[in-house]
């Protein structure tokens, strides 16, 4: 519950305390930047230890904004998903429109903020629509074959959540944002899964995954007429339709046809790979 002003308390004199003043510049920035590598800078400017950060967002100022933005509607999809990569799930207030009901999971999974400054530029969106397009894709699911996140091998290989879930950490992963795993075996898993032709796969142990920025249409594709939430809906269908395993373990790519010959998988995602770079000099 939410402390309440003591008796002869004025308001003024709550707004000067400097707990109060760091809730405040605290909401301000994680509402204010688009980026996971923008955020990051700027705690580490701030010298925020991860304790820090979630003694502030359980208190009372902080909180009462989260509820606010709850009731306007107006909590983007990034703000909420870098503050669940601080507070669990258990510790974030209650959405008073009933609208976030994330999907418990015991997949050992956590979201993390701003590992070494990764950036996303805008051309995920569109990569990602090549991707599905061209079956280079492969739907992480549920232990009931629920699609969660879309994994992505064209471009950098990142993943879009289309479905709120609690990971066993108790964090929750925030639909609408991209992720990237972090360690080596989560990222060996899944290439050589896509190059056995599998469409879904249920990874019980995924580590930690950075969040790295929410979906962005505006100024993607001038002819169409999606904007972020129906993108992702779209997307979330995608993941439903996405067979257990793919029927060829080629590729026909019209970007890396050598004459008539399609790529093998490995291929198409070796032709495909960029790196994940550092975009705001840390």
């Amino acid at each position: 519950m939410l402390a309440e002003r003591r008796h002869g308390e004025t308001p003024q004199k709550v707004f000067d305390n400097p707990f109060t003043a760091d809730q405040l510049v605290l909401w301000r920035d994680f509402t204010g930047y688009e980026h996971a590598g923008q955020l990051a800078k700027r705690i580490d400017y701030l010298g925020k230890t991860a304790e820090d950060l979630s003694e502030l967002m359980r208190g009372d100022i902080f909180q009462l904004h989260m509820i606010d933005s709850f009731k306007q509607e107006q909590f983007a999809n990034f703000a909420f998903g870098a503050i669940s990569t601080i507070l669990p799930f258990k510790d974030l207030p209650p959405d008073p429109t009933g609208r976030f009901h994330p999907r418990q999971t015991n997949l050992k999974f956590a979201p993390i903020l701003g590992f070494g400054g990764w950036a996303l530029c805008g051309r995920a969106e569109p990569r990602m629509d090549d991707a599905v397009a061209d079956e280079g894709t492969i739907t992480l699911t549920d232990k009931d074959g629920t699609g969660l996140m879309i994994y992505k091998f064209n471009g950098r290989n990142i993943a879009l959540c289309v479905e709120d879930f609690i990971a066993d950490s108790g964090h929750c992963f925030v639909a609408g944002n991209w992720y990237v795993p972090t360690e080596a075996f989560a990222i060996k898993i899944l290439r050589k899964a896509f190059d056995k032709k599998f469409g879904r796969i249920h990874l019980p142990t995924g580590g930690e995954w950075a969040i790295l920025r929410a979906v962005k249409m505006t100024g993607y594709d001038p002819a169409t007429s999606m904007n972020d939430e129906e993108y992702l809906s779209c997307l979330n269908v995608d993941s439903r339709k996405t067979p257990r395993q793919y029927k060829s373990g080629f590729i026909k790519d019209p970007e890396a046809l050598e004459g008539d010959r399609p790529l093998r998988r490995s291929a198409y995602r070796g032709f495909h790979f960029e790196g994940m770079e550092n975009e705001f000099g840390q």
